[in-house]
C-alpha cells in the first residue's frame, strides 16, 4: 500500500512540473521572451490546478506501467485536450488579447509528448529489468507457436506468469520469420528441430487450424522432447485476470475426431427461441452440453430431468451460475407418465430432449433387466405423455450400437428408436423424431479417461482388439446438431450425424502415449515406458461401428446432417410385446426377456 501511495505521489508531483514546463517552454518558443519576470506564471498554474484532478479523476494514476499500450497514449491526448480547453475558456477571460492558436496546439503536442513519454520510457525499463531478472531465475523457457492476434495477446499473459520466461514467437509465414512482435522475434519453425534455443514448453496459439495440420505439428515437437501447450481462445481470454494465465497440455481430444462445422445459427435459434425446453438425461455429457447450448439460444424456460440426485445437482449448479433463463431441475423416474403428463402441462413444454439412458455396454451385460427397463420403458412412457400433452417435438437420441445390435444396450437403443417410429405414425400433434450418432470425446464412459489413467498409473493400457475403430465426434458439436435436426424435423425422421473417418483405437492409445511423453513398450522397444496389452473383445461389443441398418441417407440442408431411410419392421403387437417385456422383467425371467427382444429386433445377434 506505501509502494503505491508512493509511486502515484511521485508521478503527480512529475506531471505538475511537466504541465508547468509545457507552458513556460510554449511560451519561450513562440514569444521569444528571455526574461523570467515577464512570463504568465498564472496560467502555468492553473494549467496545474485543473489538470492534476483531471488526472487523477479520469484514472491517469490507475494505469500498470508495466502494460501501458496505445489506448493509454489516446487517453492522456484527450486528457490534455480537455485541459487546454479549459485554459483557453480562462485565458479569454483574464486576458482579452488571447494567445495565438500556434501556442496552444504546441502546447497540447508538447505537454502530451512529455506525459506520455516519460511513462513509455519507464514501462520500457522496468520489463528490460523484469525481463533480464526473470531469465536468469526461471529455467522454464516457452515459445508461443503463432505470431498472430491470438499469440499476441497470450504473450502478454505469458509475461505475468512467474515460472515461464517467454523468449519469443515461431510461424510459418515467411514474411513475419525474423521480426518482432511485442519486442519478441519471430523464428523459423525449424529451431524446434535439435531444440537450440533451450526451450521446454511450447503453446500453440492458433485461432483456426486444421487437426491433421496440428498432429503434424504436435508430433514434430514431440519428438524434440518438448511439451506443447494450447493456449485459451480469444474469448476465454477476455474473462481471464491478467496475473493468473492458464496454459492447458495438448491433449488426444485436441487432435481427435475431424474439424467440426460451425452451427447453423438460424437452424439453431429457430428451433429454440421463446420455447420451453425439456431435457432428460440432463446430468449426462449430451444432456448437460445440449441444456448449455439451450441457455445461450434464449430459451424461454429450460427443465432438466435425471434420476441421479448428485448428476442433477451438478449439471443444475453448473448452468444456473451462468444461465439468465430460468432453469427448473425435475428428479424424476421417467417412467412415471402421470407426473411426465402433469409436468408437461403445466410448464407447457414444446420440446424434449431425450438423451436419459444407460450406455454402458459391459456393465449393461451384466445387468440385462435394468438396462432394458430403464431404456425402453422411460422411452415409451415419455412418448406417451408428450403425444397426451401436445407437445411440438419430441427428439430421440440414439446410437451407433443400435444398427445390428450384439448388445443389450444396443438392443434396447433400437426398440426405442422402433416406438418413436411408431408414435410418429399415430395421429397426434407431437414430430417424433430420432438422431443416430457414434461416440462422443470426453463422454462418460469413454474409454480416453480409462486410457488416460491407465496411463498415468504407468501401464499397461488394456486394449480388446488392434483391429478395433471407432468414430468420435466433439460433445460440443454433437449437441449442436441435434438442436439443429429438431428444427429439420418433418416428423418420423431418423436423422444421421455425420462423423467423420473411423479412429483405429490402436493409433489413437499410441498418440495418447506420445502426448504424455512417454514411449510405447514393445518387443522392438524394452526400453519404453507403457505397454499396451490386447486383452480380447468384451462381451457384446464389435470391432466396427455403423450406422445404417439397410436403406440410404440423403442429404439436408446441413453439411453434416442426413435423414436416412432406414427399414423399420414394426411389429403389429409392439405395445403387446412391450406389456409382455415389463412383465417378464417384474417377474426377473431372464430368457423371456432375451426372446422378446429378439422378436422385436430381429437383427439383434449376441456376442458373448
Amino acid at each position: 500500500m506505501k509502494q503505491k501511495i508512493l509511486r502515484r505521489t511521485i508521478l503527480l508531483l512529475m506531471d505538475a512540473f511537466l504541465i508547468f514546463f509545457a507552458g513556460y517552454f510554449s511560451f519561450l518558443y513562440h514569444y521569444e521572451i528571455s526574461f523570467i519576470s515577464d512570463q504568465p506564471y498564472w496560467i502555468y498554474i492553473f494549467g496545474i490546478i485543473i489538470g492534476i484532478p483531471i488526472y487523477i479523476f479520469t484514472g491517469q494514476y490507475s494505469a500498470i506501467t508495466r502494460y501501458l499500450g496505445s489506448q493509454s497514449l489516446y487517453k492522456i491526448i484527450l486528457r490534455n485536450t480537455l485541459i487546454v480547453f479549459i485554459l483557453i475558456f480562462i485565458e479569454k477571460i483574464f486576458n482579452p488579447e488571447s494567445f495565438k492558436l500556434n501556442y496552444w496546439i504546441f502546447y497540447l503536442f508538447l505537454l502530451s509528448f512529455l506525459i506520455s513519454g516519460i511513462r513509455f520510457i519507464a514501462r520500457d525499463i522496468i520489463n528490460y529489468i523484469y525481463k533480464h531478472r526473470r531469465s536468469k531465475i526461471y529455467s522454464s523457457n516457452i515459445l508461443i507457436y503463432g505470431a498472430g492476434e491470438l499469440g499476441s495477446r497470450v504473450s502478454k499473459f505469458i509475461e505475468n506468469d512467474k515460472k515461464l520466461n517467454l523468449i519469443g514467437f515461431i510461424d510459418d509465414n515467411k514474411h513475419l520469420q525474423n521480426r518482432y512482435l511485442n519486442e519478441f522475434k519471430i523464428y523459423n519453425p525449424s529451431v524446434i528441430k535439435n531444440n537450440k534455443l533451450g526451450v521446454s514448453k511450447i503453446l500453440i496459439c492458433f485461432s483456426n487450424v486444421k487437426k491433421e495440420n496440428l498432429k503434424i505439428i504436435v508430433e514434430e515437437i514431440r519428438q524434440n522432447n518438448i511439451e506443447v501447450f494450447r493456449s485459451p481462445s480469444i474469448e476465454d481470454l477476455k474473462d481471464m485476470p491478467i496475473t493468473q494465465p492458464k496454459l492447458n497440455p495438448i491433449s488426444i481430444l485436441d487432435l481427435l475426431g475431424r474439424e467440426p462445422v460451425k452451427a447453423q445459427e438460424d437452424l439453431m435459434k429457430k428451433c429454440i427461441k421463446d420455447k420451453v425446453i425439456l431435457v432428460t438425461g440432463a446430468g449426462g455429457s449430451i444432456g448437460g452440453e445440449i441444456c448449455k447450448q439451450i441457455i445461450n439460444l434464449k430459451a424461454s424456460k429450460l427443465l432438466i430431468a435425471d434420476h441421479s440426485e448428485i448428476s442433477l445437482y451438478k449439471i443444475n449448479k453448473t448452468i444456473s451460475d451462468i444461465s439468465k433463463i430460468k432453469v427448473i431441475p425435475i428428479l424424476t423416474d421417467l417412467s412415471e407418465r402421470e407426473f411426465l403428463k402433469k409436468i408437461l402441462k403445466e410448464h407447457k413444454v414444446s420440446i424434449i430432449f431425450h438423451c436419459a439412458a444407460y450406455k454402458h455396454v459391459p456393465l449393461l451385460e451384466s445387468n440385462i433387466l435394468n438396462g432394458l427397463k430403464n431404456n425402453i420403458f422411460s422411452t415409451l412412457e415419455l412418448c406417451k405423455a408428450a403425444a397426451e400433452a401436445s407437445v411440438e417435438n419430441f427428439m430421440l437420441i440414439s446410437s451407433d450400437k443400435a444398427v445390428r445390435p450384439t448388445n443389450i444396450m444396443g438392443a434396447s437403443k433400437r426398440i426405442c428408436e422402433i416406438i418413436v417410429k411408431d408414435f410418429s405414425e399415430q395421429k397426434n400433434k407431437t414430430l417424433f423424431s430420432m438422431v443416430r450418432f457414434g461416440n462422443v470425446i470426453g463422454s462418460s464412459g469413454s474409454v480416453i479417461p480409462l486410457f488416460e489413467e491407465q496411463i498415468r498409473k504407468g501401464g499397461p493400457v488394456t486394449l480388446t482388439d488392434s483391429r478395433m475403430t471407432r468414430y468420435f465426434m466433439s460433445i460440443n458439436e454433437a449437441a449442436q446438431l441435434v438442436i439443429q435436426s429438431t428444427e429439420l424435423s418433418n416428423g418420423g425422421d431418423l436423422f444421421l450425424l455425420e462423423m467423420g473417418e473411423p479412429v483405429k483405437i490402436l493409433d489413437l492409445v499410441n498418440q495418447m502415449i506420445k502426448l504424455s511423453g512417454l514411449k510405447v513398450k514393445s518387443k522392438n522397444n524394452l526400453n519404453g515406458d507403457i505397454k499396451i496389452k490386447e486383452i480380447g473383445l468384451r462381451s457384446g461389443e464389435k470391432l466396427y461401428e455403423e450406422l445404417l441398418v439397410d436403406g440410404e441417407a440423403r442429404k439436408t440442408i446441413h453439411p453434416r446432417i442426413y435423414r436416412a431411410f432406414d427399414k423399420f419392421i414394426i411389429n403389429k403387437n409392439l405395445f403387446e410385446d412391450l406389456s409382455e417385456l415389463k412383465n417378464s422383467i417384474t417377474n426377473n425371467n431372464h430368457n423371456d426377456c432375451i426372446k422378446i427382444v429378439k422378436k422385436l429386433v430381429p437383427e439383434y445377434i449376441k456376442i458373448d
